[in-house]
């Protein structure tokens, strides 16, 4: 069950936000609508963000996000985008739920789903697979891959964790065109995260 909720939950987030960052777009920089969560500071959280960063504190985790990003949250799920004009990409945290399978296990069942579903990941192409990442909250596993949605060519990162004997995904996806620095904005995010206990 957990590979079918890896896979959607992938396809669901690179859908929002290859679709959302075409139609509204910010291009004073200004900080995005909240739906969920507030920007604070927190005793679980950063001190202080990274310049150009602001705190943001959801119902299981607190992280450091770009200023200027929009939010989407629902329950323990978010959905952070850029909404500079001309600029596709997002950063997303999902919870998964429990499994009985390892993160790595998890997402190698999952790459199989995004492999033969050619609809939601057009010219899938899987440029990386770590089964086992250090990270924070124990062993770790980590995908790259490219894409094609609503013809852009994009290129994604997922990190699946567990913590609590839950798993999570923190995930990056952008067009291609500004790979470099996004990746910058998801390296900032896993560090900063802090799950609340």
């Amino acid at each position: 069950m957990y590979k079918r909720q890896a896979a959607l939950a992938v396809a669901v987030i690179v859908v929002v936000i290859f679709t959302s960052n075409g139609n509204e777009q910010n291009p004073s920089g200004r900080p995005g609508t909240s739906t969920s969560g507030t920007p604070s500071s927190a005793s679980s959280a950063p001190s202080s963000p990274p310049a150009d960063y602001r705190i943001y504190r959801g119902s299981s985790f607190v992280v450091a996000v770009p200023k200027g990003w929009k939010e989407e949250a629902e329950g323990d799920d978010v959905t952070f985008t850029d909404e500079t004009k001309g600029v596709t990409r997002g950063l997303a945290f999902q919870r998964l739920g429990s499994s009985f399978q390892s993160p790595g296990d998890g997402l190698a069942a999952a790459i199989g789903q995004m492999k033969s579903d050619t609809g939601s990941y057009p010219d899938f192409k899987q440029e990386s697979f770590e089964r086992s990442v250090p990270y924070k909250y124990g062993p770790a596993a980590e995908l790259q891959f490219t894409f094609t949605k609503n013809g852009t060519p994009g290129r994604a990162r997922v990190r699946v964790f567990e913590s609590g004997g839950v798993l999570y995904q923190a995930l990056l996806a952008t067009d291609q065109a500004h790979w470099d620095e996004s990746v910058t904005y998801y390296e900032t995010f896993l560090q900063s995260l802090t799950m609340k206990s």
